[in-house]
């Protein structure tokens, strides 16, 4: 055990020795230039682990309103500006960032008073919210080399008027001009390939976009209550998300042969009375072309015409039918639905937008499902055939939407096939209102 005893010790003391390196290693990098050492008017920053660039992480003693970010420190180049760095210094009004930086990091910038920014080519990252809440930016030009934009990166940002995007950028992040409500035009560079989900949404000066041919997915909500007068879809468009465009008083849209998804409200509340389908869509959403613009002189979408090689859907009547299970997913006026027993299902808010005095829902169908009956503007009565199987979760309501009750139900069949029905225990809502329900 004696003769190891020295290799022991000595092999301990390395470790105590690398261990005393790596800690002091580990707390250099925490000390600040700017807050820590007396200096008057210097940022904060941080040195990084291996000692070859600064990170900017706040004010430190800086006192300027004209924010001027330094090229270097004694030599050492600054490349980022860290997270938080800036969030909520109003007394900011301006910057200058130096064509050393490379990446601005989440929220550096949010809620300052800015009134704009230029962030040079050599910022290649540019994480999200960076520039959220910062009310009073009115033009902004990013870096033309870019290789990553977060989400929420202008989000309400109220009076910002005009942005210069990276010309290689291949995607609209999410949330990135939400509730930019004084933008009005916006360039998107050739080769982005899709809008992020409420990327403008409330954009409520926005009247004319040209999405580049190389789009092919317009997400959730992109445009949801911008104020679009026109809209050109690209031929290469594959998929137009939920509520993509509803609440743009748009009269006319033309859907480009290749689509082949259309959200749930995708449409809804514009100015769109005619629509035709072509044979590539799979996929169509429930009250997609729902409702009128509010703003909108026409009364709605009024008709529905599907290209007769698709092999999904068909119309007929202001109806679109599935033509595997005979699923109702639209109707414009519940009574030209076919009463040959082609109907099977009711799809969830196919009589969505429905003004009539009877709802008579045709023999044949054998199944509710949840909203289906409902989100209407008006209904006197509703009638359900004897062959109805199957009630969802609020499959039927009772009120439209001024809240008015409809006068009754009336179920067609026997009282024994009304028991033997399968019915969520809430099939029926909106029955604070009184109404009567007959059966037989």
């Amino acid at each position: 055990m004696k003769k190891y005893l020295p290799t022991i010790i000595f092999g301990t003391v390395v470790l105590i020795a690398v261990a005393a390196l790596f800690a002091y290693l580990g707390t250099r990098p925490q000390k600040t230039v700017g807050d820590s050492e007396g200096d008057e008017n210097v940022l904060a920053m941080k040195l990084s682990d291996d000692g070859s660039f600064y990170t900017v992480t706040g004010l430190g003693s800086y006192s300027e309103s004209e924010l001027i970010i330094p090229h270097d420190v004694d030599g050492i180049p600054v490349k980022e500006i860290g997270r938080w760095a800036f969030r909520d210094e109003r007394n900011i009004t301006s910057v200058v960032i130096p064509d050393t930086v490379e990446k601005i990091c989440e929220s550096a910038f949010k809620s300052t008073s800015i009134t704009e920014i230029t962030v040079p080519d050599s910022v290649k990252y540019i994480e999200g919210y960076v520039f959220a809440d910062c009310r009073g930016l009115e033009r902004a030009v990013l870096s033309k080399k870019v290789d990553f934009l977060g989400e929420h990166l202008f989000e309400n940002c109220e009076r910002l008027v005009t942005v210069t995007l990276p010309e290689n950028l291949k995607e609209i992040p999410a949330y990135m001009f939400t509730r930019c409500t004084l933008l009005e035009s916006v360039t998107l560079p050739d080769g982005v390939e899709s809008i992020g989900e409420h990327a403008f949404n409330d954009c409520n000066s926005l009247r004319h976009i040209d999405l580049p041919k190389s789009v092919k997915t317009v997400s959730d909500s992109a445009f949801n209550m911008a104020r679009l007068e026109d809209i050109i879809l690209p031929k290469g468009l594959k998929e137009i998300g939920s509520n993509a465009f509803m609440g743009n008083p748009v009269d006319e849209i033309t859907l480009p042969e290749g689509l082949e998804i259309i959200g749930s409200r995708a449409f809804e509340f514009t100015g769109i009375t005619s629509v035709f389908i072509p044979a590539s869509v799979k996929e169509i959403g429930f009250e997609a072309f729902g409702g009128r613009y509010e703003f909108s002189d026409s009364a709605g979408i009024s008709e529905i015409v599907i290209s007769e090689e698709n092999p999904v859907y068909y119309s007929t009547g202001g109806c679109v039918i599935t033509r595997d299970e005979g699923e109702l997913v639209l109707t414009l006026d519940p009574g030209s639905l076919p009463d040959d027993g082609s109907v099977k299902i009711i799809g969830p808010f196919a009589y969505g937008n429905v003004n009539a005095e009877v709802v008579a829902v045709p023999e044949g169908v054998t199944e509710i499902r949840s909203g289906g009956i409902s989100d209407y503007e008006y209904i006197g009565e509703i009638r359900l055939p004897a062959s109805l199987e199957r009630i969802e979760y609020g499959g039927v309501r009772a009120v439209n939407h001024h809240n008015e009750a409809a006068e009754r139900i009336v179920f067609e069949g026997t009282p024994e096939q009304w028991a033997a029905m399968e019915k969520d225990e809430n099939w029926l809502s909106g029955t604070e209102n009184v109404l009567i329900i007959e059966v037989g």
